[in-house]
């Protein structure tokens, strides 16, 4: 979206880089910034822009912006950026932002405003953001019709999910959490491992290779989200859907 068309933006800023310095001297219009961290406001307000903390821009409840743009707080598992989308959409019929990488999920847009769309979607370079973080750049626009939720299923007739307290009766294990493990399938020396990990019964021995073999798939799947990996069941369910269902 261009940044020069005269509107009323509401924008989303963390600390005064260099990035949002470059965005804000290419907008024009009316401009609300959102000092994301509550560490900055004096600092733009100074600059000469009007600046809202945080804790006001989720309470905002009669204004209305033509665009919402920026960079959020991500949060555990996007937990605040949803939060954030979810209020722009609230706030404004058009949200540009940049997200975690766990946006191109479907997990995680099943928990976007249903009566929004994403009308585009570009995964930056790994060196957009220090530190490993991965972000997409994603554009939702508000609709008057409701969008279906992605259906995630939990569950396949080759294969059954059981309990930690039954980890001996599996067949393998499929790291669920964590940098070390997560995507990684296991056939051997898991009964340590913490619950929230996924242990299998398969039906045959050809299940289990067919589970170990999209095992490195899984294992790039658990990297599309910034902190520690992680697949869920539903991951491992599409992709051996996908994979090996006709």
């Amino acid at each position: 979206m261009p940044y020069n068309k005269s509107m009323k933006t509401l924008y989303l800023a963390k600390e005064p880089d260099a990035g949002v310095r470059n965005d804000l001297s290419r907008i024009s219009g009316e401009i609300t910034i959102v000092d994301c961290l509550n560490a900055y406001g004096e600092y733009y307000r100074k600059k000469g822009y009007n600046c809202i903390s945080k804790d006001e821009f989720f309470s905002l409840k009669d204004m209305k912006f033509d665009v919402v743009i920026g960079n959020p707080p991500y949060g555990n598992r996007a937990s605040l950026a949803i939060k954030f989308v979810n209020k722009g959409l609230e706030l404004s019929g058009v949200v540009d932002m940049v997200l975690p990488i766990s946006f191109t999920k479907d997990s995680i847009k099943n928990q976007v405003d249903l009566y929004a769309e994403c009308v585009y979607e570009e995964i930056l370079p790994d060196d957009t953001f220090p530190g490993g973080i991965r972000a997409v750049r994603q554009r939702w626009v508000k609709s008057d019709k409701k969008r279906e939720l992605v259906e995630l299923p939990t569950a396949h007739e080759d294969f059954t999910f059981i309990k930690h307290a039954d980890r001996d009766e599996a067949d393998l294990m499929i790291g669920a959490v964590g940098s070390g493990p997560s995507g990684k399938v296991f056939t051997e020396n898991f009964s340590h491992y913490q619950p929230k990990h996924h242990f299998i019964k398969c039906i045959s021995p050809e299940v289990i290779q067919r589970l170990i073999d999209i095992g490195p798939r899984l294992r790039e799947l658990s990297k599309q989200q910034n902190g520690r990996g992680g697949v869920c069941k539903s991951d491992i369910v599409i992709m051996y859907k996908e994979t090996y269902d006709r």
